[in-house]
């Protein structure tokens, strides 16, 4: 069974877990989703694959991958893969400008340097007290920021060749309706293709169902409208202006997803 240590600091808009070492007797999918912030995926051990937006790219020791916001993933270990890695998501941009973030991004960390500051980081906040833990932390996530935007080529962003055409347009019709209340029979109408092919393509292609990656990309689109607002009126309207009629379903949506209530992230005055 694999074992994951998080190590929860949303409050200082860093968010930091590590999968510690794991024998993968079968093949294993880990829960596709997508993360409000840029997730620094960095590969210890092992070959997994990350499949996401109906595309994938297999990882060896050494990778590390930066995934925009919003952009709806999973990683995949195949049997008898002896599989670790080190996670960290960030809440506000503090990447290069000239970097395309938009994309996903792949380095290789030729020389362990990504992988000891991660590891600092975890070690870092197990050790320190609470009183120097948010100061110590921030100044070793911008070294480690740092070190990223100096990796970075211009030109490495990985192409968008999403491996079926059908769908990429799917995926394309929801995103550009995402504020309507879209069903499976719209998409169905709209892509020409039956709905049990569309069950289909999203289990095989991004390991979950057409309506959880509806729900995803509203909950997201719906937290970054929310944060961009002080006022708690605001809400209500964001909710229909999502497609959310009934104010009671789009409040328990977003608790079950986020588990804290849309006005626990309001901007701050």
């Amino acid at each position: 069974m694999a074992q994951t240590i998080f190590y929860d600091y949303v409050k200082f808009d860093f968010l930091l877990y590590k999968h510690s070492k794991t024998h993968s007797k079968s093949l294993t999918n880990f829960t596709s989703h997508a993360h409000a912030g840029h997730e620094i995926l960095y590969v210890v051990e092992g070959t997994p694959t990350c499949g996401y937006e109906g595309n994938s790219i297999h990882l060896k020791p050494g990778d590390l991958l930066i995934i925009p916001p919003g952009l709806y993933h999973f990683l995949q270990v195949a049997p008898g893969d002896t599989y670790e890695r080190i996670n960290l998501v960030i809440f506000q941009n503090k990447f290069n400008g000239n970097v395309n973030l938009n994309k996903v991004l792949l380095l290789f960390d030729k020389h362990k340097i990504l992988q000891r500051q991660l590891e600092e980081l975890a070690y870092y906040y197990e050790h320190c007290n609470e009183e120097n833990r948010e100061e110590i932390f921030e100044i070793k996530t911008r070294e480690l920021i740092f070190t990223i935007n100096h990796l970075i080529p211009h030109d490495n962003n990985l192409q968008d060749s999403t491996e079926h055409t059908s769908l990429k347009g799917v995926l394309q019709y929801i995103n550009a309706n995402i504020r309507k209340n879209i069903t499976v029979l719209d998409i169905s109408n709209n892509c020409f293709l039956s709905e049990g092919h569309i069950f289909h393509l999203f289990k095989e292609k991004l390991n979950t169902t057409p309506m959880h990656y509806i729900k995803t990309k509203k909950m997201l689109l719906a937290q970054s409208l929310i944060s961009s607002t002080n006022k708690k009126e605001a809400i209500t309207a964001i909710a229909q202006d999502l497609g959310y009629n009934d104010y009671s379903v789009f409040y328990r949506n977003y608790v079950s997803f986020f588990n804290r209530k849309p006005s626990d992230d309001l901007q701050k005055d």
